[in-house]
């Protein structure tokens, strides 16, 4: 199955960190609740390259998809909560 590049303010939104009232994101909770030290270790990623980027790569892609378990569903619904 092919999958679309996963961002942060995806990952934001699937996480519940997103204020519907103010349009906010809150990746610094995406950072400290769910980006851990030792989860960005275990997928490969270092600090820097979190910081850096707002869009995984398609490997990034890959394998926070599967260390999350995160589905289809999950992504569509993340595409929907915005508009």
């Amino acid at each position: 199955m092919s999958i679309r590049r996963i961002s942060k303010k995806d990952l934001s939104l699937i996480f519940g960190f997103y204020s519907r009232h103010s349009g906010r994101y809150y990746a610094h909770r995406l950072r400290k609740e769910v980006f851990t030290d030792l989860v960005l270790k275990e997928l490969g990623i270092t600090d820097d390259e979190y910081k850096a980027l707002r869009i995984f790569n398609p490997h990034q892609t890959t394998r926070i998809v599967t260390y999350f378990n995160i589905t289809k569903d999950d992504l569509d619904q993340s595409i929907q909560n915005v508009g």
